[in-house]
């Protein structure tokens, strides 16, 4: 039976390579081979008799960054796998280290807001209007005098 898949590393940058350790045991016989199941679906067959309790291991070179998921499962001296139990199933997860972007050295300049103008309310009387007013009143009525 299977009992634990090791991953070393289990992190870096992309790309690298991975080892995979499958460990198992034979209580009636002999262990005499590992079958990785790989990220890509495919499946790597180890041969060699490790005794009733040994590992195998093989490598995978993780292409990029990204999620990887990994299992084995361990063949007897009777030519029959085992089931694969969670402790012989691995993930990694690689994610993309973002640089941080440069701050200034030294003090930073503030902008200077510029000025709202201030707008009279409606039905609020102003001096400015009443002058405008009374101007306009005052050459309507020298308009009307010539």
């Amino acid at each position: 039976m299977c009992t634990d898949l090791a991953l070393n590393p289990t992190s870096g940058t992309a790309p690298f390579t991975v080892t995979l350790k499958c460990t198992g045991k034979d209580i009636d016989g002999d262990i005499t081979a590992v079958e990785f199941t790989l990220p890509d679906g495919t499946t790597k067959l180890i041969e060699q008799n490790v005794g009733s309790l040994g590992s195998l291991s093989t490598t995978y070179t993780v292409p990029t960054d990204g999620s990887y998921n990994f299992s084995c499962r361990v063949r007897d001296n009777n030519q029959k796998f085992s089931d694969v139990p969670d402790a012989c199933r691995k993930s990694l997860h690689l994610n993309v280290e973002v640089t941080p972007t440069p701050r200034p050295i030294g003090p930073t300049s503030t902008p200077t807001p510029i000025p709202t103008p201030k707008i009279p309310v409606s039905g609020t009387p102003s001096i400015l209007g009443a002058s405008v007013v009374a101007g306009g009143l005052f050459l309507l009525l020298l308009g009307l005098a010539f």
